[in-house]
């Protein structure tokens, strides 16, 4: 019995203090998550931008083969 007998103290933080705290600890765990939420719109943004560069790729080599296709008939036509 004497541990059992004997209270701890405790200290008491005032409402200030506690929503001060959490703010505190919501600031850190949030700035994981915004960390993540940035480099995820950066990573998307890279990939739309690959895509419209395939996409313009893809336009121009279609262009340049419709061009060398056109000049052989052309061609074939002098004949």
């Amino acid at each position: 019995g004497d541990n059992l007998s004997k209270k701890k103290s405790r200290v008491r933080f005032s409402i200030e203090k506690d929503t001060f705290l959490i703010q505190l600890w919501l600031n850190v765990s949030n700035s994981a998550i915004m960390g993540f939420v940035e480099c995820y719109k950066q990573a998307l943004e890279r990939k739309v931008e690959a895509q419209r560069m395939i996409s313009l790729w893809t336009h121009m080599i279609f262009i340049l083969k419709m061009k060398v296709r056109n000049s052989n008939l052309n061609m074939l036509g002098d004949f």
